[in-house]
């Protein structure tokens, strides 16, 4: 009876199982047959057609991955790679219509999902090791701003979790074949806007599979046209509001490591006359005539939205790196060339004037050194190739002015025993960078302003804001010889240094200035009665000369600084797109599911 029993219990079990299997949803049942190496197909050359009709099982997949282990997905290769292959023939049919549309969101989820189970599953040592073997040891590093494309075919080793996916041989053109049907979908107007989210979903898995530097994908992104793609779609809020970070991290990478995609980024898809960039009102009438744009112009005017708001820590991360990109691009001796071409012009929409807003109490002086260091930039190139350009030039000192004033301004209202000093320091640091900059104009202006009557206006402003610079001059004093372990004394110290021109000048022409003025018997003198006196005084004026003044530290050297930015901001896009991919998911599906019955 005892044994009688137990093969009742042996049988219940069974029989539960049974029912259990017999429970699960028609694809999970496909799933393991496939994996189990069986031709679920039957031979039949519609199946696939219909198999991609089924609802995609991403969290039966990825639970897949997870509990086999490597050798077990090793066994699997022949699988894994058939149905990878499988899942890029929907990606051809366009328009993505009715019963298309539904097979190529599962196509594109169960993609992503092979993807990420893939290269969640660490290798074991002896995969490593030949894998490692092929570049000779280390991991895969790619830099792709150093290759041409004909050279990056060689530079591509093995890779034990790419190799799950598709044959080392065929890789190549089974990645750019991939690519080429993404960046179609993503540009044609006629594809559904959830079909496109689920495309840029998958780039941005391919991009995170793996830590970057070893990322094989990588270098297969960076050379096709996906990112000229996503940058047309930031004309669309909607799809904006959802991959918003993603995209631009994927911009500034593509500008990181690709030399030559800033060439993309400036291509003028219109014949146009010149290239001059021109800030416009938008109050002029629009006209009926195409202006030329490129995907620089309408990068800059995305910024410009984005800066109208940074008071949320999610607005002002992003703008941080809209002005990490900007500081990319103004070193880029391409891009100068074209933006400082003056046989050529665009007209540039700016929403908002940075530097003339976000006067808050909390000012975000962390932004307006990003600002300031990408004017210092583009300066040194003006001065180098000694392009005068016919600029207002009084636009840009007044909004230095502004920025230096309102910096003041809010330290003085800020009590140093409750402000916290990094802030307090920022400030400090903010007006010593408006003062080097007018520096810069003071001993190089002669080199790229327009006229010398400009060069002139300069130095009669810096003149009539002489309140500002002494109110500077004395707070940075004040902390110097107040305690010499106070906190702020560098900062004040490299305030009080960036000052010793401008005093100067103000020392050097207001004594003068109120001497004519009594000679003249005259209380207030207009601009014109000024300027001749600043004139006739320059040969006696002595001013210190800055060195380096003229030089800068190459943004990718100064990228390791800003390490715990990025790693903060790609964990947080990371688990943004894996914590919603399910949800969004679910509700694609549900659209799909209403359509199908249509």
């Amino acid at each position: 009876m005892h044994f009688e029993a137990n093969d009742d219990l042996l049988k219940g079990k069974q029989r539960a199982q049974s029912l259990k299997v017999g429970m699960k949803e028609k694809v999970v049942q496909l799933y393991d047959r496939h994996f189990s190496g069986e031709d679920i197909s039957g031979g039949s050359d519609s199946f696939w057609n219909e198999f991609f009709l089924l609802r995609a099982n991403v969290r039966y997949l990825q639970a897949h991955f997870e509990r086999c282990a490597w050798d077990e997905l090793a066994c699997q290769k022949p699988a894994i790679r058939r149905l990878f292959g499988h899942c890029t023939a929907p990606l051809q049919n366009h328009p993505a219509m009715g019963q298309d549309a539904i097979r190529q969101a599962n196509a594109l989820q169960t993609l992503a999902s092979l993807i990420r189970g893939a290269f969640s599953c660490p290798p074991t040592a002896v995969a490593a090791a030949e894998a490692a073997a092929v570049v000779g040891g280390g991991g895969v590093s790619v830099n792709v701003g150093d290759v041409d494309e004909q050279q990056m075919d060689s530079q591509r080793p093995n890779h034990p979790n790419l190799d799950l996916l598709m044959p080392p041989n065929d890789a190549e053109s089974i990645m750019q074949d991939l690519l080429h049907r993404l960046a179609c979908c993503l540009s044609d107007d006629v594809v559904q806007l959830p079909i496109k989210a689920l495309a840029i979903n998958l780039l941005v898995t391919m991009a995170t599979a793996c830590d970057l530097q070893y990322n094989p994908m990588l270098s297969y992104l960076v050379s096709s046209r996906v990112f000229d793609c996503c940058l047309q779609l930031f004309a669309s809020t909607e799809l904006r509001r959802e991959v918003q970070d993603a995209l631009l991290l994927a911009l500034f990478e593509a500008l990181h490591v690709n030399r030559s995609f800033i060439a993309t980024l400036t291509y003028s898809h219109t014949p146009s006359v010149g290239h001059q960039l021109v800030v416009a009102e938008q109050s002029g009438p629009a006209s009926s005539v195409p202006e030329p744009t490129n995907l620089l112009v309408v990068f800059l005017e995305y910024c410009s939205i984005i800066m109208q708001d940074t008071r949320e820590q999610s607005m002002f991360n992003s703008c941080k790196l809209c002005f990490f990109i900007l500081t990319a691009i103004s070193e880029d001796e391409y891009a100068n060339s074209l933006m400082h071409d003056l046989n050529m012009n665009f007209r540039v929409n700016l929403h908002r004037l940075f530097c003339h807003s976000h006067l808050m109490r909390t000012l975000p002086a962390e932004l307006y050194q990003s600002a300031l260091l990408i004017l210092h930039r583009l300066l040194c190139y003006q001065k180098r190739t000694e392009i005068r350009l016919h600029y207002n030039w009084h636009h840009l000192w007044s909004a230095l002015f502004t920025s230096a004033r309102y910096a003041l301004s809010c330290y003085q209202k800020q009590q140093v025993g409750t402000a916290e000093p990094q802030f307090l320091r920022s400030l400090l640091s903010l007006v010593s960078s408006v003062c080097l900059l007018l520096n810069f104009f003071v001993t190089y202006g002669d080199t790229f302003l327009p006229t010398c009557e400009v060069y002139d206006l300069l130095f009669y402003e810096l003149i009539r804001m002489k309140s500002l610079f002494e109110d500077a001059s004395q707070l940075s004093l004040s902390i110097i010889s107040s305690d010499p372990d106070h906190p702020l004394r560098e900062a004040a110290m490299q305030l009080d240094r960036s000052l010793v021109n401008i005093r100067s000048i103000i020392q050097h022409f207001s004594p003068r200035i109120d001497e004519w003025a009594e000679a003249q018997g005259q209380r207030s003198l207009t601009q014109d009665q000024v300027l001749s006196v600043v004139r006739s005084n320059y040969e006696s004026l002595t001013l210190r000369l800055y060195s380096q003044l003229d030089c800068f530290t190459s943004f990718r050297e100064s990228i390791p600084n800003e390490n715990a930015y990025f790693r903060q901001l790609t964990r947080k896009i990371v688990t943004s797109v894996r914590k919603d991919a399910f949800d969004a998911s679910q509700q694609l599906q549900a659209k799909l599911k209403d359509l199908s019955s249509l």
